[in-house]
């Protein structure tokens, strides 16, 4: 049945992503905590192929809600473990459910989307970096706010370089 394996997917994702949680904050073994976390992050849109693949929740449906979902947990696993890395992780996932939303609208096709919303989010994220604070503490400028400006430049040069593609001018 693929209801319960969907079921059973996601219960073993969030078990997975929980488990990194409690590891880094709980215990000595930082680096496993993270290790545990992150390979969660990584294989939590593998759920979302398999929804699409069992007709569950498809592309032309409302796949984006799922990838909102994933997106959020990415969000709170670099909040609750304070670890720049996340933050990767969190644009990729945001790049994720919007490009799902363009193509839930029909407009991932045109190019004019996909690479405008690629550039404006890769501007907010260089933008970003200004809204934290050169203190100390765990959510600083040069940990986090460096973070979202290589993310945000990342984004930038993927909307250019997939309009260029599109429109075959290398």
């Amino acid at each position: 049945n693929p209801v319960v394996v969907a079921v059973a997917l996601g219960i073993g994702n969030a078990v997975f992503l929980g488990g990194g949680w409690a590891i880094t904050g709980r215990t000595r073994y930082q680096t496993a905590g993270r290790a545990l976390t992150l390979l969660a992050c990584l294989v939590m849109p593998l759920n979302l192929w398999f929804y699409h693949a069992q007709g569950l929740m498809t592309l032309e449906g409302h796949l984006w809600a799922a990838a909102l979902v994933c997106t959020v947990l990415y969000a709170a696993s670099a909040m609750v473990l304070r670890d720049p890395t996340f933050v990767y992780v969190l644009i990729g996932g945001i790049t994720m459910t919007g490009l799902l939303m363009l193509n839930t609208m029909g407009r991932f096709w045109e190019i004019a989307a996909p690479a405008t919303f690629l550039a404006v989010l890769g501007m907010i994220c260089v933008h970003l970096e200004r809204a934290f604070s050169e203190n100390e503490g765990p959510f600083t400028r040069r940990r986090f706010g460096l973070a979202f400006f290589w993310s945000g430049h990342a984004a930038l040069a993927a909307g250019r370089l997939g309009a260029q593609a599109w429109e075959g001018h290398w």
